[in-house]
């Protein structure tokens, strides 16, 4: 054999910018093998054809194709199927990344409540929502423990992740004022979770808007079952001020298990709606 127009298997994969182990490993599954083997030596040559045929081979695999993929596009590649096999490649990527920028924008979220948490974890006080919350809600069933509270959050998730829409990183439930005056502070009637923008109809989950406002806003540390203590110090602020706690307040659980190892570190961000006396209750949760 004339090697001047072959290459060997170290030679193609630098022309590629791969490894040779790679080249082995396309030739084990069928997808791209030598197109000559020394008997004698048992050296792996290529012919200068097949330069175009491994570009072909890692693009698609730059663009998404599995092995098995790659095997049945190159089998059956014209120019119409081409087109097709590039579509829907093209599709899945955008839906990938939508699927990022979503995640990104609940990251940057999630960062940025943890640092407003640095900033005023130990104080009780007032705070100014600038614009509306729209919170994608499920109904905590009876008798609304911690254990009801959980599969109202799993549901909320498996419906927001099959509708695709953006949520962020950050659980909640809504508790009810006159529950919290009664002693029940861990009786939430919904689950949360807030969403980036307010969804589009059809959608298959409740939607709950939080109005903008102000609202007396408190950090509770430890764990859920002692969240009374904390509330008992912003009821006492309101009272202090004539104010009247209205409607349901919002729990955002800022630190939990998946940023702390102990539920005694864990941090509860606390929203409770007021009426100043010159107001009426006509805005109920």
């Amino acid at each position: 054999m004339a090697h001047k127009h072959y290459f060997t298997a170290g030679e193609m994969a630098q022309l590629h910018g791969i490894s040779k182990q790679t080249l082995l490993f396309y030739d084990k599954k069928g997808v791209f093998s030598p197109a000559f083997v020394d008997p004698q030596n048992g050296y792996r040559y290529y012919s200068a054809s097949q330069l175009e045929t491994l570009d072909t081979i890692l693009m698609l695999k730059e663009i998404g194709f599995s092995l098995a993929e790659i095997c049945v596009y190159l089998q059956e590649r014209n120019g119409v199927g081409t087109v097709v096999y590039m579509e829907e490649q093209k599709r899945l990527l955008e839906n990938e990344i939508a699927h990022k920028k979503r995640i990104v924008k609940r990251l940057t979220k999630k960062i940025e409540t943890l640092r407003t948490l640095q900033e005023h974890c130990d104080s009780i006080e007032f705070y100014t929502q600038n614009h509306p919350q729209y919170l994608a809600v499920q109904t905590v069933a009876s008798p609304r423990t911690l254990f009801e509270i959980d599969l109202a959050t799993k549901k909320l998730l498996l419906c927001c992740a099959k509708e695709q829409v953006g949520y962020e990183y950050l659980l909640g439930v809504m508790v009810p004022v006159s529950a919290i005056e009664n002693g029940a502070y861990t009786a939430a009637q919904n689950a949360f979770l807030p969403l980036s923008e307010r969804p589009k109809d059809p959608i298959t989950f409740s939607v709950h808007k939080k109005s903008a406002g102000t609202y007396l806003r408190g950090y509770h540390k430890g764990t859920y079952e002692t969240i009374g203590q904390t509330y008992e110090k912003m009821l006492s602020t309101l009272k202090r001020y004539g104010y009247t706690p209205y409607g349901c307040s919002y729990e955002y659980c800022v630190l939990d298990s998946f940023t702390s190892s102990s539920a005694d570190e864990y941090v509860t961000e606390i929203h409770l709606p007021f009426l100043q006396k010159e107001h009426d209750s006509s805005k109920l949760c």
